[in-house]
């Protein structure tokens, strides 16, 4: 029977829920946030649970206790096998204690294991929420999509069998370049359900509905990247596909909250002294003020097929400067290399605000919560420089010619498909080069007035 303090401990678990995951209070969490949060509850559970559902029970506006699987589903995210292990956890330790009020212990670094399909985002690469949210957007890997397949959808007459095969196949209006309209066909005649989707990466969002006895769907994608593409009947994906938005070059883009479509920018008219940037004039051309709190993050991507003959061991370097840009009190920029088998992500962020960050090595996530990584502590307006060693399935970071932090981990990369550095101040970039473990340099861009 449910008790007053069964609603106690769902608002302990939401809370966290939100910890774990870098997030606000739970009385403060935006639209994105709980868009995050479902994602993150697909990814790594069995159940899907609908955006109105989250929203209903982190605003407590439910009479009844939320039905089993959605709590078994909360309390995995928030650490725990399931409820009834987090409801005898919390019951041996008084759960009316408020959470805050647990012994600190000694720091130690922390590191945690990532399961090879959820290498993404959501990590805590960036905690701040809104930033994660963008961050997870424009930053997947491929292969480190995935979504829970094992609904059972209706063919022909049988009422629940097996996810059948289906056709499913994508090419590009064009080689490389943004934005990319792909060209998707399929055939679902012979699948029985009710409704049917083809969604373009991980993102919900980015889902249109298709019907029967039509057998092509076109959607565009406004950022380099490999996504996986998935089409889908009910809730249940039937299949998933490889789809690959190559730049070629240089690609700089900002991303404005809550919009779809991004704002690109001509780099070669900022070129003139060999610096990557964007410039305010650049933003106030676009519309854009950078005095407000409109949240606004910066990408410098490059997807390119010249990157794929570095693999697994490697050397990166880049020089970046940055520079707030509006009254955020945290100013952050990542470096993030995708690779076929995994990614790495490394942030550096203005010192005080070191406690939220997070680096993903592989299959290895560490969090600034649970470790010091006060060495990626950063001044505005001071060029940094940056290296990113792997080998042998280790990774050493860098800044200044100095040591910041070196972890090993079990996932080999594979081949590099893309590089970006992301922000949410104004990023400058002197260059950036690769070469493989022994130094011998393959890529260097100096950024002059023609991009590459």
């Amino acid at each position: 029977m449910e008790t007053p303090d069964d609603k106690k401990l769902v608002n302990i678990c939401l809370e966290e829920l939100c910890n774990k995951l870098g997030l606000q209070k739970t009385s403060n969490l935006s639209q994105s946030d709980y868009e995050f949060i479902c994602y993150h509850i697909e990814e790594k559970t069995p159940v899907n649970i609908s955006l109105s559902t989250i929203k209903r029970i982190f605003e407590g506006k439910y009479e009844r206790l939320p039905q089993l699987a959605t709590l078994d589903a909360i309390a995995q995210l928030a650490g725990y096998t399931g409820w009834q292990e987090f409801k005898s956890v919390k019951l041996r330790e008084n759960f009316r204690q408020s959470p805050t009020d647990k012994t600190v212990s000694k720091p130690s670094k922390k590191t945690k294991k990532v399961n090879k399909k959820m290498l993404v985002p959501l990590t805590l690469l960036i905690s701040m929420a809104a930033i994660l949210v963008f961050y997870l957007s424009y930053t997947k890997s491929n292969g480190n999509e995935s979504e829970s397949v094992g609904v059972s959808v209706s063919v022909s007459d049988k009422e629940t069998a097996p996810i059948p095969e289906v056709e499913f196949s994508a090419r590009k209006a064009v080689d490389s370049g943004l934005p990319n309209t792909v060209i998707f066909s399929y055939n679902i005649d012979h699948i029985e359900a009710d409704s049917f989707f083809i969604q373009q990466s991980w993102d919900k969002r980015r889902r249109v509905k298709i019907e029967k006895n039509n057998y092509t769907q076109t959607d565009i994608y406004y950022e380099p990247g490999s996504y996986k593409a998935k089409i889908i009947a009910n809730d249940s994906v039937l299949k998933e596909i490889d789809v690959v938005i190559n730049s070629e070059k240089w690609v700089a883009f900002t991303a404005v909250k809550m919009q779809d479509v991004p704002i690109y920018y001509d780099l070669s008219s900022s070129a003139g002294d060999s610096i990557m940037r964007i410039s305010v004039d650049q933003m106030k051309a676009e519309g854009l003020e950078p005095d407000t709190n409109q949240q606004i993050f910066h990408f410098y991507t490059n997807y390119s097929d010249g990157f794929k003959k570095f693999r697994n061991d490697f050397r990166f370097k880049t020089r970046i400067r940055l520079n707030p840009l509006n009254k955020a009190p945290c100013y952050i920029a990542a470096i993030n290399i995708m690779a076929s088998d995994g990614m790495i992500a490394v942030p550096v962020i203005n010192s005080g605000c070191t406690s939220q960050i997070g680096l993903m090595i592989s299959d290895v996530n560490v969090d600034g919560k649970k470790n010091d990584l006060s060495s990626f502590g950063i001044e505005a307006d001071q060029w940094y420089d940056l290296e990113i060693r792997t080998e042998n399935n280790k990774a050493s970071v860098f800044i200044n010619g100095s040591l910041a932090f070196e972890q090993e981990y079990t996932v080999p990369t594979g081949f590099i498909a893309g590089i970006s550095l992301a922000s949410n101040g104004l990023l400058e970039v002197d260059y950036v080069s690769l070469s493989d473990s022994m130094g011998v340099a393959g890529y260097h861009e100096e950024f002059d007035i023609n991009i590459k």
